[in-house]
């Protein structure tokens, strides 16, 4: 891949990058382009490799901000019946089940 494919290939995935991430600032994308364009071809392929492998493990989720709003909807009883149940139930092993 020529070093003009590279930048251009590096753009799309940086975009698609950017879609999964929540906050994204166009000053910071720009600086990050201008200093993929100083690299050379091979360092290019080496960040491309990088951004491919942190894609990939990137864990998806909700920012924990977005979910204090759900803080107290689930009834204390509720709780300490879920707590009591997983006291109970989890993590324990019966020899005979196999």
């Amino acid at each position: 891949m020529q070093r003009g494919k590279v930048l251009g290939y590096l753009e799309i995935q940086w975009e698609a990058i950017c879609k999964e991430v929540t906050i994204i600032s166009p000053m910071l994308k720009q600086d990050i382009l201008e200093q993929v364009e100083r690299l050379s071809y091979e360092q290019q392929q080496q960040l491309l490799d990088l951004a491919r492998a942190m894609a990939m493990t990137t864990p998806k989720g909700v920012p924990g901000k977005r979910l204090l709003s759900f803080a107290g909807a689930i009834a204390v009883d509720d709780l300490q019946t879920m707590e009591q149940a997983i006291e109970e139930s989890c993590e324990r092993v019966d020899l005979n089940e196999w």
